[in-house]
């Protein structure tokens, strides 16, 4: 049969977006930001939009207390550090203490042990507070001098605090054999060492940092919450959108209309019209997200995290009658204000693991547990993620051992061979024993 062209018509759906779709839902993903930069960047070129400027813009200076959505800043890092160590009361007290002292650097400075001498704390109890700060990461933090700082950082390398000592007594030297064989095994008969274990050190020492704490690691990291939620007389909860420190726009009504009248300007109208419905579409999203947040998850805000409920973004979507990838726009790079600290939107979405409740139990929640359960653990004695397994199944939780490990990895603690390592490799607080 011989093969002839021809031509067919044939009628099929499809979807095809407009301008005015594609800037609305490149807005929906934009961070606050980035609709900031937008709309600032629209309203200079854009002779339609009249623009009104924060007082204080996001991504600017630093906003009020009550506004500025910040990461956590060292100290806040430092005692929630603490606050998962199992620590006597008067040891984490201590220890908080210390760390709310700490130089710009991250060290310890004699003024502050004096102080605390005088006010009465013992030698006992000020050694174990510091014992527990220097356990905290970053490596090093709590340090009183040059020489301990290095010293705890080769530990928390893996170093034994004797070789620890033994590489920081000889730093130059170990700095000056890297790339050079030869050094390296004169060095390794001296301290009588193999030279793997010289070429180990060196490796290490090139990564020691004088300062625990860099000085730009220290200012806390500024985010915006999109959305903030607060009490209302009686026991419940309202979500507003957060519009405080965002610019404004607005189209000049009498510019266009003398636009209409005179017929020019047709396509710049269009756009600020098109960037002001994208900017409505996009709150409005939000808004029916934290409606819908506040109606299934409220024990979160009324109890707290581990009240979280599992949830799913396509749950969410076909109950706000949307399409999921709307609400993945949406979620992305967005946060909540509640009680004054910050959630990323992300968080609210995570898997169910089968549980004693019908629904299930929230990945994140599990997550958290076994943050906590490495907090309280024997450090010289570290729990393994089988034992971390076995206890969430006496919980009720059905989880594996490969979530445990994917949780525990996620959360960025090391396995348990690596924690008893490190434990053993720290110097002892005074007065105590190690287990053999």
């Amino acid at each position: 049969m011989a093969l002839k062209p021809s031509l067919n018509v044939s009628q099929s759906l499809g979807l095809a977006l407009t301008p005015m779709m594609r800037q609305a839902l490149q807005l929906l993903r934009f961070s606050a930001v980035e609709v900031s930069d937008l709309i600032t960047h629209e309203a200079e070129v854009n002779p339609f939009l009249k623009l009104t400027l924060p007082r204080t813009p996001v991504g600017g200076a630093p906003l009020p207390a009550d506004l500025a959505a910040r990461g956590p800043s060292v100290l806040e890092d430092l005692a929630a550090q603490l606050r998962m160590m199992d620590l006597p009361g008067a040891v984490r007290q201590v220890a908080q203490y210390l760390a709310a002292d700490l130089s710009d650097e991250g060290y310890l400075a004699q003024d502050t042990l004096d102080s605390m001498a005088a006010h009465g704390v013992s030698d006992t109890l000020l050694e174990a507070g510091i014992a527990a700060l220097q356990r905290c990461t970053p490596a090093g933090v709590g340090a009183r001098d040059l020489t301990e700082c290095l010293t705890l950082q080769l530990c928390d390398a893996g170093l034994d605090a004797a070789a620890a000592t033994q590489t920081v007594g000889a730093l130059l030297v170990f700095a000056a054999c890297a790339g050079n064989a030869a050094g390296q095994a004169d060095l390794a008969r001296r301290l009588n060492i193999s030279t793997v274990e010289v070429a180990r050190r060196v490796g290490l020492v090139r990564d020691l940092r004088p300062r625990p704490i860099d000085r730009a690691e220290a200012t806390p990291t500024l985010h915006y919450a999109d959305l903030k939620v607060a009490r209302t007389p009686g026991a419940g909860f309202a979500v507003t959108l957060n519009r405080e420190d965002l610019p404004e726009i607005e189209i000049d009504q009498v510019l266009a209309a003398q636009a209409v009248t005179d017929n020019f300007g047709r396509d710049s109208l269009a756009r600020a019209q098109a960037i002001l419905s994208a900017l409505q579409y996009r709150g409005q999203t939000l808004q029916a997200i934290g409606g819908y947040l506040l109606e299934h998850q409220y024990r979160f805000f009324a109890h707290g995290p581990d009240h979280l409920r599992p949830m799913t973004r396509a749950a969410v979507a076909q109950a706000l009658d949307v399409h999921p990838s709307t609400i993945s726009r949406a979620v992305a790079n967005k946060a909540i204000d509640c009680n004054g600290r910050i959630w990323p939107l992300s968080v609210f979405f995570s898997s169910a693991l089968p549980s004693g409740d019908e629904q299930g139990i929230s990945g994140f929640v599990v997550q958290r547990r076994i943050g906590t359960m490495i907090g309280q653990e024997d450090p010289l004695t570290p729990l393994s993620d089988d034992a971390i397994t076995t206890a969430l199944h006496a919980e009720g939780v059905d989880i594996a051992r490969r979530t445990v490990a994917k949780y525990r990895q996620g959360m960025r603690i090391p396995a348990s061979s690596m924690r008893r390592q490190r434990a053993k490799a720290r110097p002892a607080p005074a007065g105590t024993r190690q287990k053999g």
